[in-house]
């Protein structure tokens, strides 16, 4: 059943007297702590606020631009969960909120996921958020594992999961249950581990069957202790299998703890391969099944590429070369031109801003983008089912931005319904895409 704040508190203050001062510092919400952003709710009135959090002002551009409209089984589920949400929201806060920006990004992970890991299977989530890509996957077919450090979100979790899947739903900081306790769990199950279970956990302990951890837009934010940790029990619940499974990250979350270069690195010391990178998504499998990762020239081409953390570009090809040449000649004619070059020069390769160097450079004149480095790595399997699987959806019919206004004006009887942070953020931006 759903846990009220007192009653998680009250269990959170007992566990912690029993446990060390690292994995009490595991838990700690490292960047919220960093920038203020509120993790911790007050009453249960408070949960409120973590309805649809995190992903404000991102819909358009997760549904749209990253998954090229949703297929008629994720409108569908999307149309499922609002739905839900708005009851609950109504009931409990007094106040209608849909989930937005949280619930169309967890369809980007949600596919990514049924890629590589059909169901029915076991998923484990760490760092669960508003909620949301645990929903879908339940909705869909799977058993699925979340806990998160985060006492506010946990709390909405909670709440959400209590109310959409109720007698299948098990909420462990309300148990005696431990992760050591927790075996074949029966399909549909969706159980929630508050963070004292799972970093105060003896992994040696642990026989639960995981078939795909996740864990999406939280790594580059956590405790240094709690990645090492994420990353080993992932690692562990993932290689008793006979064939490949994934630790799937969708996004590296913000960099200004760990940068995400930092991040694959960590996972690799932990015996993690990097076997996917495209665009923020980052795919790692135990190294244990190295021989069944890589796939052949003959399977088709050789490599996938991402970027890092200097974002999206290609390798210079003649036709670039020939324009910037004729760009840096148009540059040098002019007064002062081979000063400007040389600034030019200097900020493309070392990112120094071009506006500190060169306030009078002529407006005509294009700024050349900075180097992108590459990540090259041959076509694993992960990469094929992935690519597979979106080439199977290319020609299904989709719904856009637009079909989910539509719905949304039918379910709460207005036009271009906005959440509270939304509307804020729309004035503090001046934009209503973030």
């Amino acid at each position: 059943m759903f846990i009220s704040v007192d009653r998680y508190n009250a269990a959170e203050a007992v566990a912690a007297k029993s446990l060390p001062n690292r994995v009490i510092e595991a838990s700690g919400a490292t960047l919220f702590s960093q920038v203020g952003y509120p993790y911790r709710a007050a009453d249960d009135n408070s949960l409120w606020r973590f309805t649809d959090a995190m992903h404000e002002l991102g819909e358009r551009n997760s549904i749209e631009n990253l998954c090229g409209g949703l297929t008629e089984e994720e409108f569908e589920l999307v149309k499922s969960i609002s739905t839900d949400v708005l009851a609950l929201s109504s009931r409990n806060f007094g106040v209608k909120i849909l989930p937005k920006g949280s619930l169309s990004r967890a369809i980007v992970a949600f596919r990514l996921i049924r890629a590589l890991q059909p169901s029915p299977a076991v998923i484990l989530e760490i760092g669960s958020g508003s909620g949301y890509l645990g929903a879908l996957l339940v909705k869909s077919g799977y058993t699925y594992i979340g806990t998160d450090i985060a006492q506010g979100f946990y709390l909405y979790q909670s709440l959400l999961w209590h109310e959409l899947f109720d007698s299948n739903f098990r909420e462990l900081a309300d148990e005696d249950t431990t992760l050591s306790d927790l075996g074949a769990l029966p399909s549909g199950t969706i159980v929630h581990v508050p963070w004292w279970k799972f970093y105060g956990a003896n992994p040696d302990t642990i026989s639960l069957h995981v078939d795909l951890v996740t864990s999406n837009h939280a790594l580059c934010e956590m405790n240094r202790s709690a990645l090492g940790f994420s990353s080993a029990i992932g690692r562990d619940l993932l290689r008793s299998h006979t064939t490949p499974k994934y630790f799937v990250c969708e996004g590296p979350g913000a960099g200004s703890l760990r940068s995400r270069g930092e991040m694959q690195a960590l996972l690799a010391f932990t015996g993690l391969t990097h076997v996917y990178s495209s665009g923020e998504v980052d795919i790692f499998s135990p190294s244990e099944y190295e021989d069944q990762l890589w796939l052949s020239l003959s399977n088709g081409n050789a490599s996938n590429s991402a970027h890092d953390d200097h974002g999206e570009g290609s390798r210079f090809n003649p036709t670039e070369i020939v324009r910037i040449l004729k760009k840096a000649l148009r540059l040098i004619s002019q007064p002062g031109g081979i000063k400007s070059l040389f600034n030019r020069a200097r900020s493309y390769l070392f990112g120094t801003p071009l506006t500190q160097l060169e306030p009078d450079l002529p407006r005509d004149l294009e700024v050349p983008q900075p180097v992108s480095y590459e990540i090259k790595l041959p076509l694993s399997a992960s990469g094929l089912a992935i690519q597979e699987a979106f080439a199977s959806i290319e020609s299904e019919k989709r719904f856009l931005m637009a079909d989910l206004e539509e719905f949304r004006k039918e379910l709460v009887g207005e036009d271009n319904f906005q959440n509270p942070d939304e509307i804020f953020m729309m004035y503090s931006y001046a934009s209503d895409d973030w």
